[in-house]
């Protein structure tokens, strides 16, 4: 079986810290795109995608109940989906 390999958004240790200090605090922060990794993940199972929409930028990947965004814009992930 061959997957789809995307770019995704992955919290780096710091970017994690300051996220759960925020929860715990109950304070919205902002992380900017350039602080999170970009690493590369295959998916096999895709349930949906769309455009961003808190962010106005990247897209959301839903994959078996899960959330994931990557960097590329909307037109982009599609085009690698339908290969």
């Amino acid at each position: 079986m061959e997957g789809i390999k995307l770019p995704i958004f992955f919290h780096t240790s710091e970017t994690a810290e300051r996220l759960a200090m925020s929860e715990q605090l109950e304070v919205d922060i902002e992380i900017e795109d350039e602080e999170y990794d970009i690493r590369e993940m295959t998916f096999y199972v895709i349930n949906a995608v769309m455009p961003h929409p808190d962010f106005g930028r990247g897209t959301m990947i839903c994959s078996n109940g899960e959330e994931f965004r990557s960097p590329l814009s909307y037109d982009e992930v599609l085009k690698v989906i339908e290969g």
